[in-house]
């Protein structure tokens, strides 16, 4: 959330919103607590904010275990998720589309772009 500094006028300071702790499935059971994963707990935080605020852009930053498809499956149009990649990663474009009669399972992975850090 975004709050104006008022002895710098036009400035904004950046607050997190939220913060739970995520606890191992191991872990939450000996101490009888609740197990969620990573992406659940995000979307906890997530939610209610876009709820409160319907018509206030959020921009939630992520790593690659809350980024999950279960976390960004449904979100509200207006948060936007932001992400990052390790420098050495290797990107790839889309797959290609399937020719009919093509024989085994279609492609995943389209070939190879290169990585951030190139």
């Amino acid at each position: 959330m975004r709050i104006p500094l008022q002895c710098w006028p036009g400035h904004h300071l950046s607050l997190p919103i939220g913060l739970e702790l995520s606890l191992k499935e191991t872990l939450a059971h000996k101490l009888k607590g609740p197990y969620r994963s990573r992406s659940a707990l995000a979307r906890r935080i997530v939610d209610p904010v876009a709820a409160t605020l319907p018509t206030r852009a959020i921009r939630v930053a992520t790593d690659g275990g809350d980024a999950t498809q279960a976390f960004l499956r449904a979100l509200p149009t207006t948060v936007a998720v932001v992400g990052r990649f390790l420098l050495t990663a290797k990107l790839s474009q889309p797959p290609p589309t399937r020719v009919k009669g093509q024989r085994g399972a279609p492609r995943k992975k389209g070939d190879v772009i290169g990585s951030p850090q190139t």
